[in-house]
Order: structure tokens, then sequence, then C-alpha cells
């Protein structure tokens, strides 16, 4: 079964079919935190870049989201990838884990803080098959 998805790199006319449980491969080891990012997003939403309903899985975003500090755009986006992978593997052992992420992104001041979360959240999603 294949699924459509929207890439808002495109126009309206224009989907992008991906394999319903294709998932894209983690960068977990990439040394750009933005690009962990977007792997993350991309693979939380099973999206192209950008593909996902909001726009947030893209590299581009992170420093606006996340660069000199994080900000609220920043902090809900992050959030919404995990509520994501919360929804999709909810009663998984992982569950709580990424709960508590969640809570983590809300109380993160500080880039670097995000930066672990995203890299925690990237362990978690290779655990989980992404």
């Amino acid at each position: 079964m294949k699924e459509k998805f929207h890439n808002s790199n495109q126009d309206d006319n224009h989907l992008i079919v991906i394999p319903k449980h294709k998932h894209l491969p983690l960068l977990k080891n990439h040394p750009e935190p933005s690009m962990r990012y977007e792997s993350l997003a991309r693979a939380a939403f099973t999206c192209t870049k950008g593909g996902d309903p909001w726009g947030y899985a893209m590299q581009e975003n992170y420093d606006l989201f996340f660069v000199p500090g994080p900000k609220l755009e920043g902090k809900r986006a992050l959030s919404t990838v995990l509520c994501k992978l919360i929804f999709d593997n909810k009663g998984s052992k992982h569950t709580i884990e990424l709960k508590k992420l969640d809570d983590e992104i809300w109380e993160a001041t500080a880039t670097d803080q995000i930066s672990t979360i995203i890299d925690k959240t990237l362990a978690i999603a290779e655990e989980l098959g992404y």
C-alpha cells in the first residue's frame, strides 16, 4: 500500500508517493545538527523535505527555530515531531521516555539542549525501526 504526501517544495499539482512503511534513513551521526533534525522529522512523518503538514521537516528551519536559542515555533515543531512518534508507537517501551523528552523541549533554554533532545530521540527512533 502506498500513501501520498504533499511536498511543500512543489506546487499543489504534484504529489510524492512514498511506500507506507518505508522510513527515510536517520542521519544520527551527521556532523550538522540541522541535518539530524531534518532526518528525524522526515522519518517521523515519512515524508520528503518539508513534506510534513507544517513544513517543519527542513534543515533550514533548524537555525530559524533554535539559533541562537530555542524559539517558541521551534519548540512547537520539535514537540510535534515527538508527539507523532509517541502516537505512532503508543504502548512501546519508549513511550514514557519520549514523553519526558517532549517535556524537556519546553524547558530548554539553549541550542545544545535541543541538540541533545534530537540526538536522544534519534536513538529511540532507530530502536523503533525508523
